[in-house]
């Protein structure tokens, strides 16, 4: 879904619910009645999705807040954006920028 450099917007699907419950987040989707159960990082990603739509930005964010290698770091939000693309929870666009 995502290409290096990661030039894209992230826009949060209207119908998914997010919520902290004691030290987990979970997201579901209500058109689709299902859970999907996020970890620190994930959960951090997904409130910077909700605040910032581009993913340059928040990945500069979570490298600033997190000890990660930034490739690493990349590896890993295009999976976690892969997936949530995948469950409908997001849709991503490319960015129109040289």
């Amino acid at each position: 879904v995502i290409n290096r450099p990661m030039s894209y917007s992230i826009m949060v699907n209207p119908n998914v619910a997010f919520r902290e419950i004691e030290d987990e987040s979970v997201l579901l989707h209500l058109g689709r009645s299902r859970y999907f159960g996020l970890d620190d990082i994930a959960t951090r990603a997904w409130l910077l999705f909700r605040e910032h739509s581009r993913l340059n930005e928040i990945v500069d964010i979570l490298l600033k807040e997190y000890d990660v290698e930034p490739a690493n770091l990349r590896t890993d939000l295009e999976s976690f954006v892969s997936n949530l693309v995948d469950n409908g929870l997001v849709t991503v666009h490319r960015d129109n920028e040289p």
